[in-house]
């Protein structure tokens, strides 16, 4: 989103618009509702009716959409009529060079002896100032990852309900000879990003944001002379990563036979 945009140039409703910035990338999710909408009994009954179930589903696209952008997200400043578009880098972006943690599968399915490989690689650094727990990771991964892995892992893998229950997802212990990955079902890995799996330590990831201009949502954002009720949420933030040789991402998972 341009600086000094106006959010009602965006798409109502439901859809999250975002013209993607480390920078700090503008995010915002709109939706409008008519006067007539909100008098309607099935939409305004209550008193906020569906507005109110509308709300919940914007935070979420919302979210997502500011994840998507922390997984993949491409960091670039254009300048377009005067005004600035910036979009953020990702962690995808950030382990991309010849120093990073990275095991292409080149489309074959993951195989115990590549994930030990791998790991032995990602555990390399133990002592690194400001994180702990070196001999952990979070690996996040799709369905395929998951898959795969419980082919072959047996007794490697352990359910911690500890985890399950502090974080609200299920966690998976893979453990290997050289540090343990909590393994995380993750639901934007899937379809096109069904090949890829990121395994970080995430004391090392940083949420950022521009002062005055971490999430808010506001309500009745319209004029006094509009017949219609506007809710927007909107943010300023970016994502930050310290140190890339502490993370790794496997590439082109291929689907098993």
């Amino acid at each position: 989103i341009m600086e000094g945009e106006n959010f009602r140039d965006l798409d109502f409703i439901t859809t999250v618009k975002t013209k993607v910035t480390n920078y700090a990338q503008i995010f915002a999710a709109v939706s409008e509702y008519s006067g007539t909408r909100i008098a309607q009994e099935t939409y305004g009954g209550d008193g906020d009716g569906d507005r109110k179930y509308e709300w919940a589903k914007l935070a979420v696209e919302f979210k997502k959409d500011l994840e998507e952008a922390f997984l993949f997200g491409v960091p670039a400043e254009i300048t377009v009529n005067g005004r600035l578009h910036w979009t953020t880098g990702g962690l995808d972006y950030f382990l991309n060079d010849s120093e990073s943690n990275v095991l292409d599968l080149a489309d074959a399915a993951l195989t115990k002896e590549d994930l030990d490989e791998f790991c032995e690689s990602l555990f390399t650094y133990t002592d690194v100032e400001g994180l702990s727990n070196m001999d952990e990771r979070w690996m996040f991964a799709g369905g395929r990852y998951l898959t795969q892995i419980s082919q072959f892992a047996d007794g490697a893998i352990n359910i911690d309900s500890g985890r399950n229950k502090k974080y609200g997802v299920a966690v998976s212990d893979y453990i290997s000879a050289h540090g343990v990955l909590h393994i995380v079902r993750h639901p934007l890995l899937t379809g096109a990003h069904a090949g890829t799996a990121f395994l970080v330590h995430p004391d090392d990831m940083w949420y950022r944001y521009m002062e005055g201009r971490d999430v808010k949502f506001v309500k009745g954002a319209q004029l006094q002379s509009e017949d219609l009720v506007f809710d927007y949420i909107m943010a300023q933030v970016g994502f930050e990563l310290h140190h890339p040789i502490v993370h790794g991402k496997i590439i082109n998972c291929g689907a098993s036979a």
